[in-house]
């Protein structure tokens, strides 16, 4: 049985399952806390559950519009690296790393960044077609 804490109130006993309920239905966020006997201290719900996706709280959801919160570091990369691909020289990393940041993304579903690995898989993969189309013309041109 359960105990959680909100805006320090303390409310359980209550089972696993209605935890997982007030979680899914955004009563409870990543930021309660909860305990069980056997447990030595209060723990997030996050460090109790962690196969649980996260809901991000209004301040976080405000933030991932400047800086990437919950982001795949690969995909943070991939859409640098994608973006600077136009200078041709890291187009093959753009790309690299756009395929690994996907493969990331899904092993880990919780993870945003989905934008910057497509953004790092076409942009990289259209530039190093573009340098190797031009690169043919002009073996075959000269």
């Amino acid at each position: 049985m359960w105990y959680y804490s909100v805006n320090g109130q303390q409310f359980g006993p209550v089972e696993e399952a209605a935890i997982r309920e007030l979680y899914a239905g955004r009563t409870l966020s990543t930021k309660t806390m909860v305990w069980k006997e056997g447990t030595p201290q209060w723990i997030s719900i996050r460090d109790a559950f962690p196969e649980i996706p996260t809901h991000l709280t209004t301040e976080e959801q405000a933030l991932t519009w400047v800086a990437p919160v919950n982001t795949s570091w690969t995909a943070i990369i991939a859409g640098y690296l994608g973006l600077f691909s136009f200078l041709i020289f890291p187009a093959p990393f753009a790309l690299l790393f756009g395929i690994l940041a996907i493969r990331d993304l899904k092993a880990n579903p919780a993870q945003a960044g989905w934008g910057r690995a497509i953004f790092g898989v076409v942009t990289g993969g259209g530039i190093c077609l573009l340098g190797f189309l031009g690169f043919l013309f002009a073996i075959l041109a000269g």
